[in-house]
């Protein structure tokens, strides 16, 4: 009965430590490829991304104090200076031709940049494709007074929704690894008692069977010389 128990046991335990491995594999693999697709854009304009900006979504504090104090305060000064910086400039450019949007509120952003501090003019990225028959006519649209052929939406609202999107995918994965972490703990536990009492009863199990195989070593040699056990007997006084 104790032999069936502890098979039976042993099969339901094993059976939870491998659905349970499974699990953790699957989460492994979900939050590699999450984070390989994060890698692979970020590199498009993680360079626009304050410090304050991530810190805060991840805590969830919306909207207010990211749209007046982080978001309008890093990105305005990036926009008018943007000439200095090349990597800038390049993601201005993937940033607003990815989300489709013109500056941090409006394309009047981009008026008297440090690129050209005389004019009104706007990067070729902030022209809307539509309004043009093939990407050379698009060539210093940029520099023509019609804003009707611009993006018409800023950049902030847009990229704060591109950027929370993210952090909350984040933020559910890193909750299932917690839950996966802390579910692994009472597991563990459960296994190294199981272990430190199978390993107890093999222990007592070995010791018995010694004392056994002892007995019949006894009544073995018992069996074979009596008649020295006699012989030893009849010369006693």
């Amino acid at each position: 009965l104790l032999n069936k128990f502890c098979y039976d046991d042993k099969r339901l335990f094993g059976s939870i430590f491998c659905v349970h491995c499974n699990f953790l594999q699957t989460i492994g693999l979900y939050s590699l490829g999450v984070g390989i697709w994060l890698y692979l854009e970020r590199t498009d304009f993680h360079e626009l991304t304050p410090t304050s900006f991530s810190v805060f979504s991840l805590f969830h504090c919306r909207p207010l104090l990211l749209y007046w104090c982080s978001g309008l305060d890093h990105l305005h000064p990036l926009v008018t200076g943007n000439g200095r910086v090349f990597d800038l400039t390049t993601s201005w450019d993937r940033l607003q031709k990815s989300l489709e949007c013109c500056g941090v509120n409006n394309g009047s952003d981009w008026f008297y940049s440090s690129r050209w501090p005389s004019h009104r003019f706007v990067p070729n990225s902030c022209c809307d494709p539509k309004h043009f028959e093939n990407v050379d006519s698009m060539n210093n649209c940029g520099k023509v007074d019609n804003s009707t052929l611009l993006f018409q939406q800023g950049c902030y609202e847009v990229f704060a929704d591109w950027l929370y999107h993210h952090v909350a995918i984040m933020n559910w994965i890193s909750f299932a690894l917690l839950i996966a972490e802390v579910s692994s703990i009472p597991l563990c536990c459960s296994f190294l008692c199981y272990l430190f009492l199978n390993l107890s009863f093999h222990r007592d199990e070995y010791h018995r069977c010694l004392v056994e195989m002892n007995d019949l070593d006894a009544a073995r040699d018992l069996r074979i010389r009596p008649m020295d056990r006699i012989g030893d007997a009849a010369q006693d006084p």
